[in-house]
């Protein structure tokens, strides 16, 4: 029993030479680490709506766009944002489906520009409004200013599906 005692007190001795004196966390390091923290966070989670204008993913990794009548699709669009950033020359595709007999309009707006703040909110400048006259198809524009765009709904039907996409 006396031989393992021993053995950890050597080995202590050998991580303090190696690293120095075991450090306390003082207040001033804990919010230093604190607001590194959350400035990296924010970075990251910034970096997340602008990356797309920069990287087409779906060439990358050679994924085939999906009809609306895919569910999942469906799904898996309604986690992207609101807006997102995009450059210009880009384009925003819209494909939607209503219910027979809805009335709808798609708003495509623009975000005032505010770097990394427009991530957080956005004050929307109306872009172009779309009166749409079929209760299925797509509509798209073409992006002549780099910053953030999102499209608006306003319809009557309760059940619908709307999906936007980026066009490089």
């Amino acid at each position: 029993m006396s031989f393992d005692k021993v053995a950890i007190k050597r080995n202590k001795s050998r991580w303090a030479g190696i690293f120095g004196q075991q450090r306390t966390m003082s207040n001033g390091r804990l919010v230093g680490t604190a607001f590194t923290l959350f400035l990296a966070i924010t970075l990251v989670f910034s970096c997340i709506f602008y990356l797309p204008a920069f990287f087409d993913y779906r060439t990358a990794f050679q994924l085939k766009p999906q009809d609306i009548e895919d569910r999942r699709f469906a799904e898996l669009e309604a986690l992207k944002p609101k807006r997102t950033y995009f450059r210009a020359g880009q384009g925003l595709r819209t494909v939607y489906k209503f219910p027979s007999g809805a009335k709808a309009e798609l708003v495509y707006y623009k975000c005032k520009p505010v770097p990394i703040l427009e991530v957080f909110r956005c004050d929307p400048q109306e872009v172009e409004r779309q009166r749409l006259r079929r209760t299925n198809g797509q509509h798209r524009i073409r992006i002549n200013q780099s910053g953030f765009y999102g499209v608006q709904v306003i319809t009557s039907a309760e059940d619908y599906d709307v999906i936007w996409q980026r066009t490089y």
